[in-house]
């Protein structure tokens, strides 16, 4: 009796959507990790509080997924 190995239901792209979302999840923890760094320069160069500096970061998160590309 042999084993038949069913056919990959994606097509056999699993592991490309995978690998791409892992290493977008390793650019993504580098990106907060670099405004956390920067984040308190910010706030020395600019001479402003946390508030305003805080809307770099997320317009540049948004500039992301919903930006121009």
């Amino acid at each position: 009796m042999t084993a038949e190995v069913p056919a990959a239901p994606d097509g056999g792209w699993g592991w490309i959507a995978l690998a791409a979302s892992v290493s977008n999840e390793i650019l993504l923890a580098g990106y907060v990790e670099g405004m956390g760094a920067l984040f308190v320069e910010w706030q020395k160069f600019f001479d402003v509080g946390a508030a305003e500096v805080g809307w770099v970061g997320i317009l540049t998160a948004l500039n992301g997924p919903f930006g121009c590309k």
